[in-house]
C-alpha cells in the first residue's frame, strides 16, 4: 500500500465519523516540504473555518495515535471551494441540477469532444446523464477522468 493509501485508510473513517466527507487526500512533495493536504466537505452543505480547525486537530490526533511514521509534514486541511472535484457517482447525483465540467477519457460520440460543460440531470446504475447546448447526452461513470462544479456568476 503506497503512503497515500495507507493516509486514507487511516484518516477516512474518523472523518467521515464525525459528518464530513473527505473529497480528496494529496500526499506530496512542495516547496518547503511534505504536504499532507485535506479536502473536506459536509453533507450539510458548506465547510466553515471551525470545520477545517476541527478535522485538523483529529487528522494530527489520529495519525499520533496510530503512530504513523513518515517525514515531518505540513497539514493543511480546506473545503473543496467553488469548483468542487466530482469524484463519486453519489457527488453526480447529490449535485443534481447543477453546472458541472466534465473531461472523458476518449471522445464521445463520434466526435472529438472530451470536455464538456452542462447541467447534471441524473446519476444512477453507472451512467451520468447531463444537457449542454447541444442536447442530451449520457457517459458511463468509468469513462469520466475528470469532473468538477462549473461555478455560475
Amino acid at each position: 500500500m503506497d503512503k497515500q493509501q495507507e493516509l486514507i485508510s487511516l484518516l477516512e473513517p474518523s472523518i467521515v465519523g464525525e459528518g464530513y466527507e473527505l473529497i480528496e487526500l494529496q500526499w506530496r512533495p512542495e516547496r518547503g516540504g511534505w504536504v499532507l493536504r485535506l479536502l473536506i466537505d459536509s453533507k450539510q452543505g458548506g465547510v466553515t473555518l471551525g470545520d477545517c480547525q476541527k478535522i485538523s486537530l483529529l487528522a494530527g490526533r489520529r495519525l499520533d495515535e496510530a503512530g504513523w511514521e513518515g517525514p515531518s509534514y505540513t497539514l493543511e486541511v480546506s473545503s473543496p471551494g467553488i469548483d468542487r472535484p466530482l469524484r463519486k457517482l453519489e457527488d453526480f447525483a447529490r449535485f443534481s441540477g447543477k453546472r458541472v465540467r466534465i473531461q472523458v477519457r476518449r471522445a464521445v460520440d463520434d466526435t472529438e469532444q472530451r470536455v464538456f460543460v452542462g447541467v447534471i440531470e441524473v446519476a444512477q446504475a453507472g451512467k451520468v446523464c447531463f444537457r449542454d447546448s447541444a442536447g442530451s447526452h449520457s457517459l458511463d461513470f468509468n469513462d469520466i477522468a475528470k469532473a468538477n462544479l462549473e461555478p455560475e456568476f
